[in-house]
């Protein structure tokens, strides 16, 4: 939603635009309900709602870069049958690396993004804990989605002849 204005700015241009509230702790200011609190002045209370927001409203709360033990959870806590997945509009082009300059301006604009990051992993971490036989899911699922990506595709195509 902010395309057109990002397209015209640099990285650092972008990360301290004050018309950009979800450049400064944006995840702690959506899970909080806060789009009020002006850029820049997000504080302690906030994060603490966020945390306590997790704890009492969501059922769950996955992790990206763990997107396959997320789906071992949510099928647990959810019930869901079919979970099997194929990547669509993954780019093929490599994300630049970021300079140093770049990477201090992100972390001071998300250092209780960066606390409620921790806060969700460590939730998450328990949960893998708590449900038995995680590892062998995990490892049977893998399995299991590596297949339904080589049949999907397949059955896909012999439905669309049809």
């Amino acid at each position: 939603h902010n395309h057109s204005l990002a397209s015209k700015m640099t990285l650092e241009e972008y990360m301290n635009c004050d018309k950009i509230l979800d450049m400064d702790n944006g995840q702690t200011r959506a899970i909080a309900g806060d789009y009020h609190t002006p850029y820049g002045q997000c504080t302690q209370e906030m994060l603490t709602l966020a945390k306590k927001n997790i704890d009492t409203k969501f059922l769950f709360v996955g992790l990206t870069e763990k997107f396959d033990e997320t789906l071992i959870l949510i099928n647990h806590y959810l019930g869901w049958k079919k979970i099997y997945y194929t990547n669509k509009n993954v780019t093929k082009k490599k994300s630049r690396i970021l300079t140093a300059q770049q990477r201090t301006i992100i972390d001071q604009k998300n250092k209780l993004d960066q606390e409620l990051y921790q806060y969700v992993t460590l939730l998450f971490e328990n949960r893998k804990k708590k449900l038995p036989f995680f590892a062998f899911k995990l490892f049977l699922f893998k399995g299991y989605n590596f297949m339904y990506k080589i049949v999907h595709p397949v059955y896909r195509y012999t439905k669309s002849i049809k």
